[in-house]
Formats: C-alpha cells, sequence, structure tokens
C-alpha cells in the first residue's frame, strides 16, 4: 500500500508541476529502483502499468527473478546493473572483483532480455565510504 501512496504522489506532483510554473516546458519525473527484484516487485509493475508510467530498475543479480526482469523489459521499462552480490566487500576487493561482479549481473540482463544495458548503478552509492 505504501507503494501506491508514493507512486500516487510522485505522479501527482508531476501533473500539477507545470500548472505551478511560469514558463512551459516539459517536466519530467525520473522513477529508480534499486537492489531487486523483490517481493513488491510484481505489484510495482502492476501500479506502473496502471498509470501508463515508466522507471529504470537497477538489479541485483543473484535476485534476478526472470519473471519481473523478462516483464519489466518487455513492459518498456529501462534495466540496469546494480550488482550481483550487493556484498560490498566482496565487490570493492579489487578491479578485477568488481568487474567480475558487474559481468556476471550484466549477463544475467542479457539472458533475461535479450539486450545489454548501458546503464549502472554503484551498489553503496558513488561515494568512497563502500569501497
Amino acid at each position: 500500500m505504501r507503494i501506491r501512496r508514493l507512486l500516487a504522489a510522485v505522479l501527482l506532483a508531476a501533473l500539477l508541476a507545470p500548472a505551478v510554473r511560469a514558463q512551459e516546458q516539459p517536466c519530467y519525473v525520473a522513477l529508480t529502483f534499486d537492489d531487486g527484484p523483490c517481493g513488491n516487485t510484481g505489484r510495482l509493475l502492476d501500479v506502473l502499468k496502471k498509470h501508463d508510467a515508466k522507471a529504470t530498475f537497477f538489479v541485483v543479480g543473484n535476485k534476478a527473478s526472470p519473471e519481473f526482469i523478462k516483464r519489466a523489459y518487455e513492459e518498456g521499462h529501462s534495466i540496469g546493473v546494480h550488482s550481483y552480490t550487493h556484498v560490498y566487500k566482496d565487490i570493492y576487493a579489487s578491479e578485477e572483483a568488481f568487474f567480475r561482479d558487474f559481468l556476471a549481473t550484466e549477463q544475467v540482463i542479457y539472458e533475461q532480455t535479450g539486450s545489454y544495458t548501458r546503464l549502472f548503478r554503484f551498489p553503496g552509492g558513488s561515494s568512497n565510504t563502500c569501497s
């Protein structure tokens, strides 16, 4: 239920934004989700579809359910690499470890969508505190 309320608030803000701005320029809202898929992904995809909204999903490869990744891709959402394990000490142990993790997730996405992605979000953000 919280997902629906959050998404409804974001969509409402996006719809109202042009009415309160002085200039007539397009308004965009970017929805991104990390660390999935998870138990709520199916419901989230249902809500996005109902509102004709698109999002970008940054996936964790060892959680990558073919059912949800393929569905999200086929419904027009973007899919990006986040991590394979999301275990910082392993991912950031070395440059080789980082790329091994990255490529494993990229392969999972390719197997489920038939396409390679150009999107990536660092596990733990782009801060040096995790690496």
